[in-house]
């Protein structure tokens, strides 16, 4: 990806992407954004390109998603034993797939804290239920000054390209964004939820509601014009 460097104080940038429909929503609602770093689109969330980027004043603020698959408490009735077993969420780092988890997750930490010293701000997102919030790192950032934990279920908003019931998937946002409070929503009931996300489900489930996206995007509009965050409607079509 090829970053803007300079002058661009109201630019987003979306990190571990997947879908990018964050990147997509905000673009939708006239929100400038920097090209989304996602690996399979060859991005690299480690390049230095994004230390210097935020250093240089032109991020604005950061949605930071690290893959959460090896920090699910379900990896602990893993065939090999516990991924992370109780009272230890770092996990045995001499298996690849908890390296790697960690390896993401501090990266996100890192550049949540970056994000802070340069007075830019953060939203990092992770399952409700992820070892990686018992981290101490983790905990290091939660108790920073003017940073907050939200839970959002996504089965509270709209999606375009919803198949079947929605998934609760509770969801918690770890953030110093002030117009992040007035897109949060909970299950508001009268439906019927999917089954437990497994496998292919769990992953198709990773893109977020596009109802979510747009509401992200339609307060953050109204943050960058002064005023306050618009109001979105509390109804879901599910």
């Amino acid at each position: 990806a090829q970053f803007g460097i300079g002058g661009e104080e109201t630019r987003g940038i979306e990190i571990f992407a997947g879908s990018c429909r964050i990147t997509a929503a905000h673009r939708e609602a006239g929100c400038d954004m920097h090209p989304p770093v996602e690996i399979t689109l060859g991005g690299d969330a480690f390049d230095p390109c994004l230390d210097q980027l935020f250093r240089q004043g032109s991020v604005a603020w950061v949605w930071l998603a690290p893959p959460c698959s090896s920090f699910s408490p379900l990896r602990n009735l893993d065939v090999g034993g516990p991924l992370r077993p109780k009272g230890q969420p770092w996990g045995d780092e001499l298996r690849p797939g908890v390296a790697l988890g960690n390896a993401l997750w501090r990266r996100a930490l890192e550049l949540a804290s970056l994000a802070n010293q340069v007075g830019a701000y953060f939203i990092l997102e992770h399952p409700r239920n992820s070892r990686a919030w018992l981290l101490p790192e983790t905990q290091k950032l939660m108790s920073v000054s003017g940073v907050q934990c939200f839970v959002v279920e996504w089965c509270a908003y709209d999606c375009d390209e919803r198949v079947g019931d929605p998934v609760r998937k509770p969801t918690r946002l770890l953030s110093s964004a002030p117009w992040l409070k007035d897109v949060i929503r909970k299950c508001p009931g009268g439906h019927t939820h999917g089954p437990p996300l497994r496998g292919l489900r769990a992953k198709a489930a990773g893109a977020y509601p596009t109802g979510f996206c747009r509401e992200l995007a339609r307060a953050r509009r109204a943050w960058e014009d002064g005023g306050p965050a618009a109001e979105c409607s509390h109804l879901s079509r599910v």
